[in-house]
């Protein structure tokens, strides 16, 4: 943990707020035993701020801490980093475009490539065969037609009023 000068902008609390100063708890005056909200929204509130304090001061620390250590680093660390990170991003690239012609060559459409889980370009086709067949397996099937034994064999293309008349009249 950072250390604080004794010339520290942050104001100097006591460890435990309550206290007077001389180590002491204050007495409850009074004859009503309830609690003091306000002075202990008080005593957590000087909690509160002390924190932030420290955490700002830690928060320094920190990124001073790191602009040291990168400063220290050689070019060939720095190059290495750079690498490692590049090849990280190369290999989700990859992957990317693997899931994608997998998914495009099983005929699902692009966007079900975050669904598959697999590197491997044979693999993620497989994978995407699979769920290209279960996708079509569980597409919804036409309704059936409950009106079919009712009209025989004969299937009338369109119910015009003005037809049905003529065939009613025999006119037809």
């Amino acid at each position: 943990m950072a250390e604080q000068n004794e010339d520290s902008t942050a104001p100097q609390v006591p460890a435990d707020p309550t206290e007077d100063g001389q180590g002491k708890q204050p007495e409850p005056t009074g004859t009503d035993t309830a609690p003091d909200y306000k002075a202990e929204a008080e005593k957590w509130k000087t909690l509160s701020r002390r924190h932030e304090a420290t955490a700002k001061a830690n928060a320094a620390a920190a990124q001073e801490l790191a602009s040291i250590k990168e400063q220290q680093k050689t070019a060939e660390q720095k190059l290495n980093d750079r690498l490692a990170a590049v090849q990280v991003e190369l290999a989700t690239y990859k992957t990317r475009e693997t899931r994608t012609n997998a998914v495009v060559a099983a005929g699902l459409p692009p966007e079900m490539a975050e669904y598959l889980t697999e590197v491997e370009p044979d693999s993620a086709l497989e994978q995407a065969k699979r769920l290209a067949k279960h996708l079509k397996a569980s597409e919804p099937k036409p309704p059936a037609d409950l009106r079919q034994g009712a009209r025989g064999a004969q299937v009338q293309a369109a119910d015009d009023p003005n037809a049905w008349i003529r065939r009613m009249a025999g006119r037809a």
